[in-house]
């Protein structure tokens, strides 16, 4: 009985040691009520940093956030929301930055490397999902923060695909023309026009 007990709790930990973090029903139950799109809920492994399930909640009309939290009080950001191009990706302060500090950004194998008052971020797309990763600048590291953007997971487990963004959202209704309705005037306030039959 010992022993079971013993091969339990060394299964617990290999699955806890497998890399991949998955999120609760009853987190996800929680995330939909506040209004978050479900397809937006991705999480990263950042080294030496851990997710705050406190932080865990809705951005904008309906993107995912999520902080991590690293020794001395360090935080890091994950903001996930829908974009229908990269034109704004370097436009904008840095999230825990002030809004009238400079801005450097860069475009690498990644995607989109932005600093900004010691912080720093990076951007990338998978479809038209907008990922950004913000953390300070010195913890961690570039490389350390583009890897952890890079290998991203939705909440399936299944790693994002990350490319050139899609010039229009792919969920945008086609727009359509309203049909003529014929009974408006040309002229005049544009009431419709209702002739009199006989008797008035």
């Amino acid at each position: 009985m010992r022993m079971r007990a013993v091969f339990a709790a060394l299964g617990l930990l290999a699955l806890s040691a497998c890399g991949s973090q998955v999120l609760s029903t009853a987190q996800m139950e929680r995330l939909e009520r506040d209004g978050v799109d479900l397809v937006l809920v991705y999480l990263v492994e950042l080294p030496g940093y851990t997710l705050a399930e406190q932080s865990l909640g809705v951005i904008g009309e309906d993107g995912f956030g999520a902080s991590y939290t690293g020794a001395g009080g360090k935080v890091a950001h994950l903001r996930v929301e829908r974009a229908a191009s990269a034109d704004e990706v370097c436009a904008g302060p840095l999230l825990d930055a002030p809004p009238d500090a400079p801005v450097t950004c860069v475009r690498d194998d990644t995607g989109w490397y932005r600093t900004s008052n010691g912080r720093h971020e990076y951007v990338a797309f998978s479809g038209d999902h907008r990922l950004s990763l913000n953390a300070p600048l010195d913890d961690p590291d570039r490389d350390v923060l583009g890897r952890a953007l890079a290998e991203a997971e939705d909440r399936f487990g299944s790693k994002a695909r990350f490319g050139t963004p899609p010039p229009v959202r792919l969920n945008d209704p086609t727009p359509t023309t309203p049909a003529p309705r014929g009974d408006l005037p040309t002229i005049g306030d544009g009431a419709p026009v209702h002739p009199s039959g006989p008797g008035g």
